[in-house]
């Protein structure tokens, strides 16, 4: 009789500690894999996102789709919480996904199936986050948080998406009026109970700078026969647009051997659309960029289309296409860690404003067009200075 009593108590404790198991369905988007992969040991921030849709099909749609065109990837959460408590995984933990400008690399992201202020989302009479949290849904939210917290000791911080992204936009019914960019999680969200349920600390980690930006080396196969120079007398960031429409085609030109010293014409470091920087040329080289501002600049070429296929067409002079987010904060991110190294920075210019040379067109000789007129009038400058601290100007000595 002990025996079976002792039989029937460990199935009963074995079934209460199953019923805190987390289910979770691996369902990982098309694109993953095009995804930058990181490691999880420096995971140390929960973002917790509202989806602003009706249901977790519509999530799934929204996630799948190709923002970016460049890597092949969109914009989405790692998990994806039903409001039955039922848990999805779109990104592996070691692969970053584009959620939150600025602080993808070292977070996890968290979408809890919400309507928000779906369907007119930039209205200025809808600005009120419609529904509230189901308690299913925030017990399976506190269940992963801690299963996060099992696997990654790193982790202490949470914040919310509105927390981190507080930019304004003009509202679609009222362009004069501006509307938030992201509300969610929103009122409804139990901070407390989610606070207390964790122990995570509601606040942003601080950023180490000394880490810096996720760079990748790829040097070109001419680096060496560049001119070799010290870095202590930089003072210049130039900022270009690569006039191609992906890195294959901007790696091709900047391969291409122009002079007779056997290099090329490149930039230092190239920026992906969605934040991916790759490393040309060694900073204590002096790369071919801008004529007459070579010596102590540093350039940075940003993956845009421009004017391509006919840069130098009478009727292609328009500049279209915008810059991401994503790429303007890794832009920041790079500025900041060449702050670190070179403190004499302070100057920052486009490639159009070093170069105001004029050629005449590939289809009318007889009328000229501009060199370079990249970064173009899409270029964020405003913000690109106020975050930066840099001067847009030319450096004194080199006027």
């Amino acid at each position: 009789m002990k025996t079976a009593a002792a039989f029937i108590f460990l199935a009963l404790l074995s079934a209460c500690d199953n019923s805190n198991e987390l289910n979770i369905r691996d369902h990982k988007l098309p694109y993953w894999q095009n995804l930058i992969e990181r490691s999880t040991d420096e995971l140390n921030l929960v973002v917790i996102h509202a989806t602003e849709l009706t249901d977790m099909a519509e999530a799934r749609e929204y996630g799948e789709r190709v923002l970016y065109e460049g890597s092949g990837t969109g914009a989405s959460g790692h998990y994806y919480i039903d409001r039955d408590g039922s848990i999805e995984q779109y990104v592996p933990d070691d692969r970053v996904a584009n959620h939150t400008s600025g602080w993808n690399r070292r977070s996890l992201s968290i979408e809890l199936i919400n309507l928000g202020r779906y369907p007119n989302w930039f209205h200025t009479d809808h600005q009120v986050m419609q529904e509230p949290y189901p308690d299913a849904q925030i017990e399976a939210l506190i269940k992963l948080v801690n299963e996060f917290k099992r696997r990654y000791p790193s982790i202490e911080f949470t914040e919310g998406h509105e927390d981190l992204d507080r930019r304004m936009m003009a509202a679609e019914n009222d362009p004069t009026r501006d509307v938030p960019r992201k509300m969610d999680p929103g009122k409804h969200f139990p901070w407390e109970r989610f606070i207390a349920g964790t122990g995570l600390k509601r606040e942003a980690p601080m950023l180490n700078p000394s880490e810096g930006p996720i760079i990748k080396q790829n040097f070109l196969d001419y680096w060496q026969s560049l001119e070799s120079r010290e870095t202590d007398d930089l003072n210049l960031l130039v900022i270009h647009a690569t006039e191609q429409p992906d890195w294959a085609t901007s790696r091709a030109f900047a391969d291409e051997i122009r002079y007779e010293n056997r290099t090329g014409a490149a930039g230092h470091y190239y920026i992906d659309r969605v934040g991916n920087i790759e490393q040309y040329v060694p900073d204590e080289r002096r790369s071919n960029h801008t004529t007459g501002w070579n010596d102590n600049s540093l350039s940075v070429e940003l993956i845009n289309t421009g004017r391509y296929p006919n840069a130098t067409h009478t009727d292609h002079q328009e500049w279209k296409y915008a810059y991401h987010d994503l790429q303007i904060d890794a832009l920041i991110e790079l500025i900041e860690e060449f702050k670190r190294r070179y403190p004499k920075l302070k100057y920052i210019q486009g490639h159009s404003d070093l170069d105001q040379r004029y050629i005449p067109s590939s289809n009318e000789p007889s009328t000229l067009v501009r060199r370079r007129i990249d970064p173009g009038e899409t270029f964020p400058w405003e913000g690109v200075v106020a975050r930066s601290g840099l001067i847009k100007e030319k450096p004194p000595e080199n006027q």
